[in-house]
């Protein structure tokens, strides 16, 4: 739930004009749909929900956030090559993924 409740803070907080949750997974976004309707104030918020792939956005230029999700993407370099397409001149992308230590991996 960590994950819905990154994406329904923004929209909450009434800080940006439109809050977008893309994901890929139908039951990632319902949960997300059943977590806003406990709670009337993102439901009548801000935030939609889309079902897209991250190498296919459906948006016109600007900034992208992608939290803890670089890990999920099948084909990363396409998913960066269509993220560099979206974003405006001086857009912003951030991104996050978790990492496993191994032995082959320095601990951070």
């Amino acid at each position: 739930m960590l994950v819905v409740e990154a994406v329904c803070f923004p929209a909450k907080s009434r800080t940006y004009s439109k809050v977008i949750a893309l994901d890929f997974s139908e039951n990632m976004l319902r949960q997300t749909y059943d977590f806003m309707k406990a709670d009337d104030t993102i439901l009548n918020s801000n935030l939609a929900l889309v079902r897209a792939d991250v190498s296919r956005l459906p948006f016109p230029s600007g900034s992208i956030h992608a939290g803890a999700a670089l890990h999920c993407w099948p084909t990363p370099s396409n998913a960066i090559a269509e993220i560099n397409r979206v974003l405006r001149s001086g857009g912003v992308f951030v991104g996050t993924t978790f990492l496993r230590s191994t032995s082959s991996t320095p601990a951070i």
